[in-house]
């Protein structure tokens, strides 16, 4: 029995595209935090401070093997944020709603990353931009679903619909409908 889909997403796809401008300078902002801005070293190093791809690669004296999951953490806010980023594209080219769930998750992920270093430039400067990231993706997300909300409550169509074809309008709940062709 094949699966059947749910109802279509109905967004606005305009308000989607006119908000990723706001995510976009977010995503500036954590790729300058990310790649130029100083983080704190890992512990027992000489310098307090180390820009997030040198802490990556290096492994301080008094280190162990359970250096292991910081690595692998600091690796993963790379990727994470390449995944927000492709989320972001698409969002912006089909203007729907599903991309901006990714969107807001990646940006929610990298502020609790960032928020245990927050004392220290590059982490606080991503907590700045992921959390542009968040309110562009939640503006967007609520916006571009206010016009599909009301269009349920009202049972009017969109602009769209009443091109493609009739349209019904109900006056009150017993007057009869009537079509307008």
């Amino acid at each position: 029995m094949p699966e059947q889909a749910g109802p279509p997403e109905r967004s606005d796809p305009a308000i989607i595209r006119h908000l990723m401008p706001v995510v976009f300078v977010g995503y500036v902002i954590v790729s300058c935090a990310l790649f130029v801005m100083q983080w704190p070293a890992p512990p027992g190093s000489e310098a307090p401070t180390f820009p997030l791809l040198l802490r990556m690669v290096r492994q301080g004296p008094d280190e162990s093997s359970v250096a292991l999951a910081r690595h692998f953490m600091d690796f993963g806010i790379f990727v994470l944020t390449g995944i927000g980023l492709v989320a972001m594209v698409v969002a912006w080219r089909r203007g729907t709603r599903r991309p901006l769930m990714w969107m807001m998750a990646t940006a929610l992920l990298g502020i609790a990353y960032a928020s245990g270093m927050a004392l220290y430039n590059g982490p606080m400067v991503s907590i700045c931009g992921f959390t542009l990231i968040l309110f562009g993706g939640m503006v967007a997300w609520v916006a571009s679903s206010l016009g599909a909300a009301d269009e349920i409550e009202t049972g009017h169509e969109s602009k769209a619909d009443e091109a493609t074809g009739p349209v019904e309008i109900r006056t009150n709940d017993h007057a009869s409908t009537h079509s307008i062709a």
